[in-house]
């Protein structure tokens, strides 16, 4: 049995951050984070990209119903429940975050949307979607470097502190 759900289950995903981006001070926030050198622009722009090619891609795999889909279902819920739990807080919060599943990851969103995708590459065994899933690692690493380059600019030794409790990822 085939069920061609994936894509949605990636936009999923992202739903509250297009959401939250509908409030002014959350994308004021939001884009103060991001670099704006050209080079970092250009790996934004290209992880993007990337996190598109996923979405339509997955619209094409169908979801393979076996044993192994169900460790796919457990990765996706997980990292869904926790992707959800960080934007929320993010949107909250309006300085340093650091309690919460913010003391778990200082970048939980991206760690945890990240793991959902990897249920997704799981339950459709996409070879495609396991390539584009790899590189965009890679660029968010990059990103996630930018990022706290702004964040040591702005809370300084309070972030240095923070930095050496909590692990980039997990």
């Amino acid at each position: 049995m085939k069920i061609y759900i994936a894509g949605l289950l990636v936009l999923i995903i992202y739903l509250p951050i297009f959401l939250f981006m509908t409030k002014k001070d959350f994308r004021s926030r939001f884009s103060n984070i991001n670099s704006k050198k050209f080079n970092d622009v250009i790996i934004e722009v290209i992880a993007g990209i990337l996190y598109f090619l996923i979405i339509f891609f997955s619209f094409f795999e169908p979801i393979k119903i076996n044993w192994i889909t169900f460790i796919g279902i457990l990765f996706y819920l997980f990292g869904l429940v926790f992707t959800y739990r960080g934007y929320y807080i993010f949107y909250k919060e309006k300085e340093l975050i650091t309690k919460n599943i913010f003391s778990l990851s200082r970048n939980p969103t991206y760690f945890f949307g990240l793991t959902a995708i990897f249920g997704i590459v799981i339950m459709t065994n996409s070879f495609l979607i396991l390539i584009l899933h790899l590189c965009l690692l890679f660029l968010t690493d990059k990103i996630i470097i930018n990022e706290e380059k702004y964040l040591m600019k702005k809370y300084g030794k309070k972030y240095l502190d923070y930095c050496k409790k909590v692990r980039r990822y997990i």
